[in-house]
């Protein structure tokens, strides 16, 4: 049975429909896809990866990370603003929640940082849980003796002293009047984990400056999304966990198998793809055969046993006359729409003049002196064939209606010479029937 005998017709509403449905499914999932790529761990070049709750202004979308723990990229370093001030991210430390931090008027080239005022953290969405600090001296009357000190000697003269203290209480036990200075500032400290305590004692205050300090922010906890191979998102105020078949309130589901899912995700979509494209192409093939002349004289002659498949590439047909494309073009003045006779199930029905038809009419002569010879009408019908036939000069026969009978008919037949025979045909595509009408 021939495969295409299997197929369902289907018309161009149905292509429209079909892939109006697929390219909905392959957006969703694209766009699940897109979402969850846009917040994946990205860096400024230098400096950690950024993650929720931060996010890099610019490079990745608001929704990646909460408002406030914006993040701007500034010579490949990242960049965090907090009560104005302008910090270094150092390291940013996911599972509990840190940040380590340094002004950024203490790291580059200045020969001389100084912090000029008290920090605080009140009002920001960070927090310390070490109290730890630095504490400033400057313009002091007398330089504390036999104490561990990092002098700072480009604020310093020989009568007043600036200087840094670890533990400023053990100078208040010593009965040092720190109100004698006139000014302290206290910085946030947090020594490294790395820096032993004999190579902190060898720093200077511009190099213990630069370890910067560490602070904690609260929320929502990230974790649980991130070991699931999601990415937490913050939106509509809430938190979200970006997965790879779409959004979820903590963590993606299946964490074990998310590549298996994403692979499936993927090839469903091309899948999706190629069975459209398929069915596309199977439509415009069938569309194409429907017009072609070629398909359209051989379907008329494939219920005949004894007639070949094409009559235009020199097959040989022993039952009704087939025409051409080129013929019926021909006898209808190229489908003129002055010979249109209305439209029929399969096209438009026009009305045309044959050869064939004088010829048959002549045939069809009750006495045998009117009739032609079947060498004059093999030699006609070659005539035809080649196109030398001139309708223009054949000669009417003239019978009268008493004289002549047709096929035994009390009525001759009108010549087909000279009065136009109706004739349907179609400019585009073959009836059920495989003939021309």
């Amino acid at each position: 049975m021939d495969l295409q005998s299997l197929c369902i017709p289907i018309n161009s509403i149905q292509v429209l429909k079909i892939f109006i449905i697929f390219t909905t499914l392959v957006a969703r999932n694209l766009s699940a896809n897109t979402e969850y790529e846009a917040c994946m761990l990205q860096n400024c070049g230098k400096g950690p990866d950024i993650s929720y709750p931060f996010w890099i202004l610019n490079r990745q979308s608001p929704y990646c990370g909460h408002p406030n723990y914006v993040i701007v990229c500034n010579n490949s370093y990242p960049i965090i603003t907090i009560n104005g001030d302008d910090y270094l991210v150092k390291n940013i430390f996911y599972l509990n929640n840190s940040i380590r931090l340094v002004n950024t008027a203490f790291v580059g080239h200045n020969a001389c940082p100084l912090p000029m005022y008290n920090i605080s953290f009140d009002s920001t969405p960070f927090h310390r849980d070490d109290d730890s600090v630095f504490s400033f001296f400057y313009n002091c009357p007398v330089n504390p003796a036999n104490f561990s000190l990092y002098p700072i000697n480009c604020v310093s003269t020989d009568t007043r002293y600036s200087f840094a203290v670890m533990h400023k209480e053990v100078l208040e036990r010593k009965n040092y009047s720190l109100e004698s200075c006139q000014k302290s500032v206290d910085s946030p400290l947090d020594i490294d984990g790395g820096i032993n305590m004999e190579n902190f004692a060898r720093m200077n205050y511009q190099e213990v400056l630069k370890m910067g300090f560490v602070l904690q922010w609260g929320g929502d906890n990230c974790s649980k999304c991130n070991s699931s191979g999601g990415h937490c998102r913050f939106e509509n105020n809430e938190f979200v966990c970006s997965c790879p078949n779409g959004p979820q309130s903590i963590s993606c589901p299946g964490s074990r198998h998310k590549g298996k899912e994403v692979a499936i995700g993927l090839g469903s979509s091309a899948g999706a793809a190629l069975i459209l494209v398929a069915i596309f192409l199977f439509y415009q093939r069938n569309k194409k055969r429907h017009y072609n002349p070629s398909t359209l004289l051989s379907r008329g002659i494939s219920s005949y046993p004894s007639s070949v498949a094409d009559y235009e590439r020199g097959s040989t047909y022993f039952g009704a006359h087939i025409f051409s494309y080129v013929e019926l073009e021909e006898a209808t003045n190229n489908f003129d729409s002055s010979r249109e006779l209305g439209d029929g199930g399969f096209g438009t029905v026009y009305k045309m003049i044959v050869a064939v038809a004088e010829l048959a009419f002549q045939c069809l002569q009750s006495e045998r002196a009117i009739r032609p010879t079947m060498e004059g009408i093999l030699e006609t019908l070659k005539c035809i064939q080649s196109g030398d036939f001139d309708m223009e000069n054949v000669s009417v026969v003239n019978t009268p209606a008493d004289d002549v009978v047709l096929l035994k008919k009390p009525l001759a037949p009108f010549s087909p010479v000279s009065v136009s025979m109706p004739w349907t045909s179609r400019s585009t595509t073959p009836n059920d029937s495989g003939g021309v009408s």
